[in-house]
């Protein structure tokens, strides 16, 4: 999302009183955006991730239970510069031509977010007193999704506000768009809670506050934050007890990692962990598939998962299967500031976030109280065991990231039992070879990387970046595992798994 915060009034329109919402609308405001609009009752705020570059405000229909909808109307409002701002930071030529250039409502649909759609001029928007605004007709290639889009020229910018439906929702929500659009306004950029935020932390000295004032200055409408040591949390869900042991459970997890990986540096960085009320909202906020619960993201340093539902035949299971995916990304957000800000291989990354996820953290414990399997990879990975289908573990822990994603569900499977039979396993710790591959491995991954992105010079590019890290992981694969025979391992891993019970009773 772009930070440049002095919106102008529109260039050429003289500037008119917002009017009253008529009934079933309200008007929303953004100080923060310089944005406001009316937008319909029951309609809500979506959050939008912080490296959006272009979305400034994001709303969608409410779900309303038992009325399900393949595609509930959305209103976009994107804000495009007409100068290129000016890189802080060096980047490839690469890069730089990877880059969209979006000047126009052309440039966004064609180039960024909409590329299989099309877009015709449709006359304009006559706003009376104020002029006329562009007005464009969209349609996805399928025909299943159409949009209307309008155009708002700025001195030094172009805001495009754009409605999406169904084919079967666009008659009517065409005249929620067109009102929307008529009731646009931006006005100068302001932040009205800033002398309160500045207050609060005046007297909750947490470190790195910088960071945390701006993700409270951009928090979604009813979204609220609360801050740990070293985390900030942002939710909107009303679990209240599963706050509690969030709050709670990340700062006692952390204890453990730092015992087990011992960072590089100490660890300055600050986290947001962000708290989706749903899967629906987190599928639409980050557009992660269905079968991804959470993720870490380091370009953004948010940790993002959502409130879990319980299953019908047992309650409270969403709230256990919420902190499996929060002990599992949240040691993803430690390993990569614990090595130096590089990730190492899937297997030791994946199954470690996995072997995590089976900690236990009972009521008014300040410790992690055991390790355990993890309850969503123990049946799988018990049947590629007996069914020899899984990766001979020579290849698996070379496997990068994409090849490890390529069959996901199968290797997290090899990846936590790897993991934790490296872990957890008697045989292992009583042999000297076995015993010392989870610790070598991340002690030469950190010394490496610290060579390899020195000799990389000042800000280096990142295919410079991308390169230091593919050789540090390859050096501490080849320490790890120097003198073992991965015949005699793997026939004591394959043991060791069959002989695993199932928590699940499967």
């Amino acid at each position: 999302m772009g930070s440049h915060a002095n919106l102008l009034v529109l260039l050429g329109l003289p500037f008119a009183a917002q009017a009253p919402a008529p009934q079933g609308y309200r008007t929303f405001e953004s100080r923060v955006k310089g944005i406001t609009l009316h937008i319909p009752a029951r309609y809500e705020e979506l959050p939008v991730p912080p490296d959006e570059e272009w979305i400034q405000l994001r709303f969608t229909e409410k779900r309303v239970p038992g009325k399900e909808k393949p595609f509930r109307s959305e209103i976009w409002i994107v804000r495009a510069e007409k100068a290129a701002p000016p890189q802080s930071q060096p980047e490839s030529r690469a890069a730089a031509e990877s880059r969209p250039m979006v000047r126009s409502i052309e440039d966004y649909v064609n180039k960024v977010a909409l590329r299989k759609w099309t877009l015709k001029s449709d006359g304009a928007l006559d706003l009376k007193e104020r002029g006329e605004i562009p007005r464009h007709r969209l349609a996805r290639e399928d025909g299943e999704l159409r949009g209307l889009g309008y155009v708002f020229e700025q001195e030094d910018s172009v805001l495009f506000l754009l409605g999406l439906a169904s084919r079967e929702d666009f008659a009517a929500a065409s005249k929620i768009f067109e009102q929307s659009a008529r009731s646009f306004r931006v006005r100068e950029a302001a932040d009205p809670t800033a002398e309160d935020v500045d207050l609060y932390y005046r007297y909750h000295p947490f470190r790195n506050v910088e960071y945390r004032k701006e993700v409270r200055r951009n928090l979604s409408r009813g979204w609220k934050a609360e801050d740990t040591e070293n985390y900030i949390l942002i939710h909107d869900t009303k679990d209240a007890a599963l706050l509690r042991k969030i709050k709670s459970d990340l700062e006692i997890i952390r204890t453990k990692y730092l015992e087990l990986f011992p960072p590089v540096k100490e660890i300055e960085a600050v986290s947001t962990v962000r708290v989706c009320k749903d899967k629906e909202e987190f599928q639409k906020f980050s557009g992660a598939p269905p079968n991804v619960g959470g993720f870490w993201n380091s370009e953004t340093r948010e940790l993002v998962f959502y409130d879990a539902e319980d299953t019908p035949e047992a309650p409270g299971s969403g709230r256990k299967d919420s902190i499996v995916v929060l002990y599992h990304e949240a040691f993803h957000q430690y390993i990569y500031y614990s090595c130096g800000e590089v990730a190492p291989h899937s297997w030791y990354n994946e199954g470690t976030g996995d072997y995590f996820s089976g900690a236990r953290i009972p009521a008014g414990y300040k410790r992690v109280e055991r390790i355990g399997p993890n309850p969503w990879r123990v049946g799988l990975a018990k049947r590629i065991v007996e069914e020899k289908s899984f990766v001979p573990l020579k290849e698996f822990v070379r496997f990068e990231q994409p090849k490890y994603y390529a069959k996901p569900h199968h290797n997290y499977a090899q990846g936590w039992a790897f993991v934790f039979f490296l872990r957890e396993s008697k045989v292992v710790a009583k042999h000297p070879a076995w015993s010392r591959i989870l610790p070598v491995y991340f002690e030469t991954l950190k010394a490496k990387y610290a060579e390899a992105i020195a000799a990389a010079g000042e800000n280096p590019p990142r295919p410079k970046v991308e390169a230091a890290e593919a050789a540090a992981r390859n050096e501490a694969v080849e320490a790890a595992f120097s003198g073992v025979s991965f015949e005699d391992l793997e026939k004591a891993w394959v043991e060791f798994v069959g002989a695993l019970k199932d928590p699940a009773g499967k």
